[in-house]
């Protein structure tokens, strides 16, 4: 790991590029895109809504050997991943919130009243001896 540091402190241009190329890789692959891989054809899942439908596209690939694993079509896996992105309360209420949240960032500031001092000694005088 230290010296996996190392480089990239050494390259911090090619980190900084690898880093922004995942970012923009992210930005315009749809999120639920996921391969499959079954028989000798390469399934290119998307899902396409939060309802769990995906939507499939074949292309035939000439394989070699046999698949470890086949897969049934079951409910897209990553279909509910689109749920995060839904609102979970009404327009006019959100915009009610981001309103109220703006709206503290203008409000004044009070100081803090000031602290009294910390005493190492007791005071000089004594309380009077008749109250």
């Amino acid at each position: 790991m230290p010296a996996f540091r190392a480089f990239l402190r050494t390259h911090r241009r090619l980190a900084l590029g690898l880093v922004a190329l995942a970012l923009i890789l992210k930005a315009l692959i749809p999120a639920g895109y996921m391969l499959s891989d079954t028989a000798h054809v390469l399934t290119v899942t998307i899902c396409g809504d939060a309802s769990g439908q995906p939507l499939v596209k074949h292309i035939a690939v000439p394989a070699k050997g046999a698949p470890d694993h086949a897969k049934g079509q079951e409910g897209c896996a990553w279909g509910l991943l689109a749920w995060a992105a839904l609102p979970g309360a009404d327009l006019v209420l959100l915009a009610a919130a981001l309103a109220f949240i703006l709206a503290l960032g203008f409000v004044p500031v009070r100081p803090a009243p000031p602290s009294r001092g910390f005493h190492l000694r007791p005071p000089l005088r004594g309380p009077p001896a008749f109250a």
